[in-house]
């Protein structure tokens, strides 16, 4: 994966800017089954004394990819119009800056973002395929109505 590939002493030296803020070092974006996320390390030098919470003054977050705000929106409200849960961050965000993430190096935090958007990204399809199902079953319905209306006639 390409998070074991950085030099995180090279990388916490340097900052970009962000729709989210300046002490990002974006990791990557990756889309799964047509959705766009991104991994974000966020450092910051004061939270290096919390050793167990944060590793070495980082921790990670999944992220909404700039632009992307619409779209991920719209997924929010499909789930909840179709009566899922979505939390009050939203679809497809989460961090580990979490006392159940106490100990954790950031490889592992990494990773724990990317299944996390997995599991969201999945849920949205699961939701998706209960709508199809719904809507044969409508059309089933309606196909039925006007055939029996056509038969009365």
């Amino acid at each position: 994966m390409e998070e074991d590939k950085i030099n995180w002493n090279e990388a916490r030296s340097k900052s970009f800017n962000t729709k989210q803020g300046t002490n990002r070092i974006k990791v990557f974006k990756e889309t799964y089954r047509g959705i766009p996320y991104e991994i974000h390390v966020l450092y910051n030098s004061g939270y290096k004394e919390f050793r167990e919470a944060y590793d070495n003054g980082m921790w990670a977050t999944l992220e909404i990819p700039v632009g992307m705000e619409e779209l991920y929106k719209a997924i929010e409200n499909f789930i909840k119009n179709a009566g899922g849960y979505i939390s009050d961050d939203g679809f497809c965000y989460h961090d580990t800056a979490h006392s159940y993430n106490y100990n954790q190096d950031i490889n592992t935090r990494i990773k724990e973002m990317r299944k996390q958007a997995h599991l969201d990204i999945d849920y949205f399809y699961k939701y998706l395929e209960k709508a199809g199902f719904i809507m044969q079953g409508i059309k089933e319905i309606i196909d039925t109505i006007q055939k029996d209306t056509q038969d009365t006639q």
